[in-house]
Order: C-alpha cells, then structure tokens, then sequence
C-alpha cells in the first residue's frame, strides 16, 4: 500500500496511475456510484460530491482510498440533488492524474458533470 510522504514533489511522485487509464482524461465518460455531497447550496442543489464506488465506502465502512472514489463538480447552471442510498450516474468529462494540494495528493479522478441521473430505468 503507498504512503505518501508530506511534501514531495509532484514530479518525484511514484507512478500509480497506469497509462491505459490515464489515457482516458479529458473524455467524455458515464461513472456508476453512490453520492457522498460535499457542498449543497441553500434550495438543495449539489455543487460538489464524491461518487463513491459503493454504499459501504459511501456511508458505513472505514475511509475509502483514493482510488475508489471520483471528485465531482457541477457547474453553475446544473441543477443536481442530493439521491441517498441510491446507485447514480453521473456524465461528463473526466480528469485522470494526481491533484497535489498543500503538499499532498488530494484527488486521482475528477470529474464535471453536465448531468447526474439515478441508475434504474
């Protein structure tokens, strides 16, 4: 399991991400998953959340890695509440790499969504 140090150098960063899938940043995807929100706006509308590969990593079990979770933003003009419990996905474009924040890496796998939908018919 890697541990990364404080402060290392993005560039110095071990490879964990492989090329086949980084291959996929800046397309347009469709991520199935579980909605964890982390900014809602006053009247209900989700700003940001993570999609979470599944419900015990959403809300029940230990602290999920950074692998098995996608940072979603939703811009202005998108309007998407808040599903619990419930599987969701969500479409847009997707960004593939390490995000380095404060010395450490705080995301794999981002995402803009121009559209989030539950996943049954």
């Amino acid at each position: 399991e890697f541990v990364q140090q404080y402060d290392i150098p993005v560039d110095k960063l071990p490879k964990q991400i492989p090329d086949d899938i980084k291959a996929y940043s800046g397309s347009r995807v469709a991520v199935k998953g579980f909605m964890m929100p982390i900014d809602i706006e006053r009247g209900g509308n989700v700003r940001q959340f993570f999609l979470m590969r599944d419900l015990a990593s959403c809300c029940f079990g230990g602290s999920p890695k950074l692998n098995e979770w996608v940072l979603v933003n939703v811009p202005k003009g998108v309007k998407v509440k808040y599903i619990a419990y419930e599987p969701l996905i969500a479409t847009g474009v997707i960004e593939i790499g390490e995000k380095v924040e404060y010395g450490r890496v705080t995301s794999l796998y981002r995402l803009v969504a121009d559209g989030v939908r539950t996943s049954n018919p």
